[in-house]
């Protein structure tokens, strides 16, 4: 008999975690470390088709991400500001922002000049890893699809929660991983998962067990004593493996690499209790801010009202491009068959210009015509006062953050409507404003400010576990101030197009024939 055999199922995450840290640094020597160690041959790796699938698929965007979160962290340095009133010679906010600036749009100007590079870099050192002759990889089939399947259907974890088609095919290989591999009783399988939230009951005394669905089936097809769950990689390395590494010599390089991993992982582990001892108060998890802020703004009946005010602006800029064609076109027409006596069904001359300036009187305008030229001069200003570029005036269905929003007033004055500080870094008992604002384009002046406060709530537990201190999570949307200019706005547009339609009717009833 051999001896023993150390089987690693890694599951997807894993292998990205490798490529791409999660302080969003490329580290590809943690890669190549783990290549050195592979190759020494004391240990298998089990790679399901789906985990490379599913990995090469995922890699490129997880750079990716690099970038934009350089991007937006450049654009964030915007909203750094300082005390007023204070007189300190040595030390100027806008030197420091300035270079700050310039380092990291150094740095992303590196990242997009590379970024090919590091793709195709870390996909061949991560197939040189799944391809290695010490991987056993194991392709799709209908008998393992099937039980995928099937466990999609009865909701048993992995897929309680969600359905994961790929999560359910990595747990039956597990599961039957006596269908491809020769195991002894003395062997052991290390599943690897950073993901509790699926594979285990993911609560502070369950989450590095695997879940019970998974746990009977692994007993049922006699590999339950086989099986060990590892949540953190580095751990994996550092202790179940250290044999294996002391023999391939790599423990000094291992050791290098995982450093700062095993701090971000740490600090990914507290924030994950964080957000259990928040979900058993009622509160929503911090990580869910970001992704859920977005869609209860969008949501609101201030968003809502904002989006009504633009349809109806946006009728309103049809409607004066409706009028702005009547003066220019068919009125200025009929001026010029009077100019060169080219209708002959038309009023005479004199009456013409006699009814005009009725109709003028009537509508309080301050003007008054003698000759046809005068009214020419009259319905040319009336183009001028109804012409808007409507093409590039066209307002949104729906509030984003973020977007910047160009409105024209009646006097083609722009106003800019921004988004402000969307950037959450939530926090138990913090408390973040994201602004609105309404500025005048050409001068920037601040006409409005907006802001929604969001509150992210706290829970602490006494010793005993009973709820102590606390504080519910809430989102106060109060951009009202931002709604007042838009509706100002509006209402303007509608006197001037009000004002229009009249004397258009009135035209068309008594002065064309």
């Amino acid at each position: 008999m051999g001896c023993p055999m150390k089987y690693l199922l890694i599951d997807t995450n894993i292998y990205l975690n490798m490529a791409v840290n999660r302080r969003k640094e490329l580290n590809n020597k943690l890669l190549a470390v783990f290549s050195k160690l592979l190759q020494y041959g004391e240990i298998r790796i089990v790679v399901p088709a789906i985990v490379r699938h599913e990995t090469f698929k995922h890699l490129e965007e997880e750079i990716l991400k690099v970038g934009n979160n350089l991007e937006t962290t450049i654009k964030s340095l915007d909203g750094i500001y300082w005390v007023n009133g204070i007189t300190e010679e040595s030390f100027d906010i806008n030197y420091y922002k300035k270079n700050a600036k310039q380092y990291l749009q150094n740095a992303l100007e590196y990242f997009n000049k590379n970024k090919g590079i590091y793709v195709g870099k870390l996909e061949d050192q991560i197939d040189a890893i799944l391809k290695s002759k010490y991987a056993i990889f194991i392709n799709d089939n209908e008998t393992l699809i099937n039980k995928a399947l099937k466990r999609k259907i009865y909701k048993k974890a992995p897929c309680h929660k969600k359905e994961s088609y790929a999560d359910a095919i990595i747990a039956e290989v597990l599961i039957n991983l006596r269908d491809y591999v020769n195991l002894t009783d003395d062997d052991v399988i290390y599943f690897v998962s950073d993901n509790p939230e699926d594979f285990s009951k993911n609560n502070k005394e369950c989450r590095n067990v695997l879940h019970p669905d998974i746990v009977a089936d692994l007993e049922e097809n006699a590999v339950k004593e086989l099986v060990e769950y590892r949540l953190s990689f580095n751990k994996l390395i550092m202790k179940d493996l250290e044999e294996e590494i002391y023999n391939a010599n790599v423990k000094e390089e291992f050791e290098k690499e995982l450093a700062e991993k095993q701090a971000a992982e740490e600090a990914d582990y507290y924030s994950n209790m964080e957000d259990l001892k928040r979900e058993s108060a009622g509160l929503s998890t911090l990580s869910n801010f970001d992704d859920s802020i977005q869609e209860i703004i969008a949501e609101s009946k201030e968003a809502s009202e904002i989006v009504v005010l633009f349809e109806k602006i946006n009728s309103l800029y049809e409607d004066l491009e409706e009028t702005h064609m009547f003066y220019w076109d068919d009125l200025s027409g009929i001026l010029n068959s009077y100019i060169y006596k080219e209708n002959e069904n038309a009023l005479d001359e004199i009456e013409f210009i006699s009814k005009f300036n009725d109709f003028l009187v009537e509508n309080k305008e301050r003007y008054y015509c003698y000759t046809i030229e005068d009214v020419v001069d009259w319905v040319g200003e009336q183009e001028d006062e109804v012409k808007f570029d409507t093409y590039d005036m066209r307002l949104p269905d729906y509030i984003n953050l973020d977007d910047e929003i160009i409105l024209t007033d009646v006097n083609r004055d722009r106003i800019l409507l921004s988004w402000e500080n969307t950037e959450l870094s939530p926090e138990s008992g913090e408390i973040h404003s994201v602004y609105y604002n309404a500025e005048r384009v050409h001068s920037m002046e601040l006409i409005a400010e907006g802001r929604v406060e969001i509150t992210y709530g706290f829970i602490e537990f006494d010793d005993c576990g009973n709820v102590g201190d606390g504080c519910e999570e809430d989102i106060d949307i109060r951009i009202e101030p931002v709604i007042e200019v838009i509706k100002d706005v509006y209402g303007k547009l509608l006197k001037l197009r009000n004002k229009h339609q009249k004397h258009i009717d009135y035209i068309k009833t008594n002065l064309i024939k």
